[in-house]
């Protein structure tokens, strides 16, 4: 997806943490993205 910089998933823990440019992608962007996908799940915006 544009905009994501980094994505590291641990399936273990059953998490990602993506960074982002949040000028190119939104929460609701990739919320979209993976209901598309067909993943479930939340996002939870964290900042650094």
């Amino acid at each position: 997806m544009p905009g994501v910089r980094k994505a590291d998933v641990s399936f273990d823990k059953k998490e990602a943490v993506v960074s982002y440019d949040s000028a190119k992608a939104t929460l609701a962007q990739m919320q979209a993205a993976l209901k598309k996908a067909e993943y479930g799940g939340e996002l939870k915006p964290e900042t650094i």
